[in-house]
């Protein structure tokens, strides 16, 4: 009976919305502000073996890429076997899709903090630019483009970079509108057009850091969405 509670809790680490949700990720996701059952599960309320498993797997990506990650190498970094890895994840593609979470999870909920902890929209908008700021020189960020090339051949991975997109979007649009409504058409099409920026600007670093200015890039970037939501609440 216990086995198949741990079993089920390590396969819920994505949730999709409408699924039920633990008390505990409900709590942790009300802090938010966004709407219960809008948010990802949390690979952080994964038990302390899973997390051990999930780092190991982590070095080895940052390190050597998305091809070290096979269950020998995982097993060998985390000092598990095998068949633990299987047991808490199932399957490659159930671990990617945990790293997936992972690497963008405390990040993005650190920019929801960001905006609920500002006084005035301005502020808001220089704290979240500088956040996001900080994301794109993020070198574990980079990993994330390791495993987008295999999340496109991949139907499991391709649905959780989907899923996890959705939830970029409600995020951005919640830090960028502040007050206005998050299924704002025109904010969920800024919200794409600033996680396109996050991405290409940390794709443009990882391949070469001389060539892109970013104090001129993230400024002209304040500036055009200034300019743009001045215009909305004009």
């Amino acid at each position: 009976m216990a086995k198949s509670r741990v079993a089920r809790q390590a396969k819920q680490f994505i949730i999709p919305t409408g699924s039920a949700v633990s008390p505990v990720e409900e709590v942790r996701r009300s802090r938010t502000g966004l709407p219960v059952g809008k948010e990802r599960g949390l690979s952080s309320d994964l038990s302390p073996a899973a997390r051990r498993i999930l780092d190991a797997a982590r070095g080895l990506l940052h390190d050597r890429g998305y091809r070290s990650l096979t269950f020998d190498a995982i097993a060998a970094e985390s000092g598990m076997n095998k068949s633990m890895i299987r047991y808490y994840f199932g399957s490659k593609d159930g671990l990617v899709a945990a790293l997936l979470d992972d690497l963008t999870h405390d990040n993005a909920v650190g920019f929801l903090e960001v905006a609920r902890a500002s006084q005035t929209a301005d502020e808001s908008l220089t704290a979240h630019v500088e956040a996001s700021r900080q994301l794109v020189e993020d070198p574990y960020f980079k990993n994330l483009f390791d495993i987008l090339p295999e999340a496109l051949r991949r139907p499991h991975l391709r649905a959780s970079v989907a899923s996890l997109y959705e939830w970029y979007r409600e995020i951005e649009s919640y830090c960028l509108g502040q007050t206005a409504p998050t299924d704002d058409p025109d904010l969920r099409a800024l919200a794409s057009l600033y996680i396109a920026v996050i991405d290409g600007l940390a794709l443009q670093l990882a391949v070469s850091e001389k060539d892109v200015d970013l104090d001129r890039c993230w400024g002209l970037i304040e500036s055009m969405i200034r300019a743009h939501l001045s215009v909305r609440t004009s």
